[in-house]
């Protein structure tokens, strides 16, 4: 936690270089809600961690990229949502937003906008998500987000992926769960648009699977109906 590992990065620098040559917006979460408990017991927090979004942030900002400072799929086994946006707020007060505008905002459950807070609390942040319960009641958080003063966009970062709910993965139920996400967000105020993911909640192409044992590898769920259908 207190020193990089510089491989990492170099290995990184050609993922994020190979990406925008080729026309595709990396999203870059520094790190997953659930390093938060062992971070915050043993080592200088939030400080420490803000050192660290600095870094990440920093060496990426010439890119053509999202950042964002933790991916909070769920409070459960992480801490509160509150002290993350504290050490991201830090690097705001310290440093100053990206030189070059690059957008920030995070993974969410529900919203960012009730985790967080607007853009008052979370100064970092400059655009909402709402995410990671699937279903159509959850698209009133993208109408609250819709009516906050000052407007920031809104997307559905983790909407319904297709096969889940018992729907078969990549047959038409699954690809209408789809659709029904797509249009459920757009019309509820979720103008920036939403993520695609498919393989269920076995993986495929959240989890990036590329392995020949894979039941679900993304050169599969890329020709699913459902992807498919993404340009209308």
């Amino acid at each position: 936690m207190e020193r990089i590992n510089p491989k990492y990065f170099q290995s990184m620098d050609r993922k994020i270089d190979y990406l925008n040559a080729r026309g595709i917006v990396p999203f870059i979460e520094v790190a997953r809600r659930d390093v938060g408990q062992a971070w915050k017991k043993y080592y200088d927090w939030p400080d420490s961690y803000s050192r660290y979004i600095q870094y990440v942030w920093s060496r990426y900002q010439a890119n053509i990229c999202i950042f964002s400072p933790i991916h909070f799929d769920t409070p459960a086994e992480s801490i509160p949502a509150s002290e993350w946006s504290d050490a991201a707020n830090r690097v705001i007060d310290h440093f100053g937003p990206p030189p070059f505008g690059t957008m920030c905002g995070t993974n969410a459950n529900p919203s960012s906008l009730e985790n967080y807070g607007h853009v008052e609390e979370a100064r970092w942040l400059t655009f909402h998500q709402i995410g990671n319960r699937r279903t159509h009641d959850v698209y009133d958080h993208l109408t609250k987000i819709f009516h906050t003063a000052p407007p920031v966009p809104a997307i559905n970062g983790e909407p319904y992926y297709d096969g889940m709910l018992d729907a078969e993965p990549g047959s038409k139920l699954a690809a209408l769960y789809c659709r029904s996400a797509m249009y459920g967000s757009v019309l509820s105020g979720g103008l920036g648009g939403h993520i695609y993911g498919a393989g269920g909640w076995k993986g495929g192409m959240w989890s990036g699977e590329v392995e020949k044992e894979s039941l679900y590898p993304i050169w599969k769920v890329v020709r699913w109906p459902s992807a498919d259908q993404l340009r209308h």
